[in-house]
């Protein structure tokens, strides 16, 4: 239940305080700190982003939805997170990772999101060729070109 949400007072309402309320916030990773691309790791530990003392036991952590430009997002109970970036992220992509927080004790419990920024390793690198989104290294662009003789249609030509 979220802190005052439904709850008919006889008196002026006061803003929740910490005390009565599980502070659950939504927050944002900068690309700074963000993930990088091609596989990369993250973890974070959301209890430091959050206010759970209001709870007299320990509160419990649920995954609710992640965006799929993301590999996996892992979420333990107690609240460290663990994302991976897809291979092919390339190019600066905000994710989104929706979580509940529940105190199994009371009826205390919210929602929150993070968005974290996959880093674009390769921004405002200047290659002569191709930056390498996994690496941010310079690299000679050489496609592979496959070249086939169909007797009848004429040639096929594949680039990789």
């Amino acid at each position: 239940m979220a802190c005052n949400c439904g709850q008919l007072t006889p008196t002026t309402p006061t803003a929740p305080s910490p005390k009565d309320c599980l502070c659950v916030e939504d927050f944002y990773i900068p690309c700074s700190e963000g993930v990088n691309p091609c596989g990369g790791v993250l973890t974070i530990d959301l209890k430091e982003y959050n206010d759970t003392t209001a709870s007299t036991c320990d509160v419990v952590y649920t995954l609710t939805k992640f965006e799929n430009t993301l590999e996996s997002v892992t979420l333990t109970t107690d609240g460290i997170l663990t994302i991976t970036s897809k291979v092919e992220s390339i190019g600066q992509v905000l994710a989104e990772i929706d979580y509940h927080v529940n105190s199994p004790c009371s009826l205390l419990s919210e929602s929150a999101t993070v968005s974290v920024c996959v880093k674009d390793l390769c921004r405002g690198i200047q290659c002569e060729n191709v930056c390498d989104p996994c690496t941010a290294l310079c690299v000679d662009f050489q496609p592979e070109l496959d070249i086939t003789d169909s007797s009848e249609d004429g040639y096929e030509i594949n680039i990789y």
